[in-house]
């Protein structure tokens, strides 16, 4: 990352090869896109590269070469933007809920709704809306929270679609709702739904670590038997022939 904050060619994302590797669905969202790894040194992306043939990515190319791009790219805008008809500030949010008029859905990640959330909200996530909805008491008024806002915005005509109530959406989301100066809380988890829209490694559980870990690895290391055993899988197997 810090290579890339000092020079990249215009276009590219930021993607440690390791973690491209081990984390591909988070930055390439399209099955069997076209990859160009970039790599002045070229020796990171032909290895990067050469794991994600094996993975059974047939379009991968590797561009030798510097850029003159710094720092980090603003995050996308999604779908052309989501309007700010319906958006609402902090300030505006915390007069509702000193009226205690309103009812807070945020759709952050379970883990990061754990670690900290406005004190209240209920946590669901967004693909099962309608489900959380009839779990929860709704008021009057339906603001709709995330991490930086952009997934409440963008989930709000789909609440609206399922709910009597008004749905807005907090611009910014918690962390402009930290930034103006209010707390996020741990106490009190409200959870609409199951803890299900993310998979905790071992050591980010509150119990069982040792268990889970062992587990873990003892999948790891049967993946190449579990390969040769399933017919559907295509990737290839590049252990030495005895």
């Amino acid at each position: 990352p810090a290579e890339y904050e000092a020079g990249h060619v215009t276009g590219a994302i930021s993607a440690p090869g390791g973690q491209l590797v081990q984390a591909t669905d988070q930055y390439v969202g399209t099955l069997g896109a076209r990859i160009v790894l970039i790599d002045d040194a070229e020796v990171r992306a032909v290895m990067t590269a050469s794991w994600l043939l094996q993975m059974g990515w047939k379009d991968v190319a590797v561009l030798v070469a510097t850029g003159t791009k710094t720092g980090f790219p603003a995050a996308p805008v999604l779908g052309g933007g989501p309007s700010r008809d319906h958006a609402l500030d902090a300030t505006e949010l915390a007069a509702l809920i000193a009226r205690d008029a309103v009812t807070i859905i945020d759709l952050s990640f379970s883990r990061d709704y754990r670690r900290g959330h406005i004190p209240g909200a209920w946590f669901a996530i967004r693909a099962r809306l309608a489900q959380a909805l009839a779990k929860i008491p709704v008021a009057e008024n339906i603001v709709l929270t995330s991490e930086d806002g952009t997934l409440a915005a963008l989930a709000a005509p789909e609440a609206q679609a399922v709910s009597h109530g008004t749905v807005r959406y907090l611009a910014g989301g918690n962390a402009a709702w930290k930034a103006a100066g209010h707390a996020l809380s741990a106490n009190d988890p409200r959870m609409a739904d199951e803890a299900v829209d993310v998979w905790l490694k071992p050591y980010e559980r509150a119990s069982g670590v040792q268990d889970a870990m062992n587990e873990y690895l003892t999948w790891e290391v049967d993946l190449l038997e579990r390969i040769r055993r399933d017919d559907s899988v295509s990737f290839r197997s590049n252990s030495p022939q005895h």
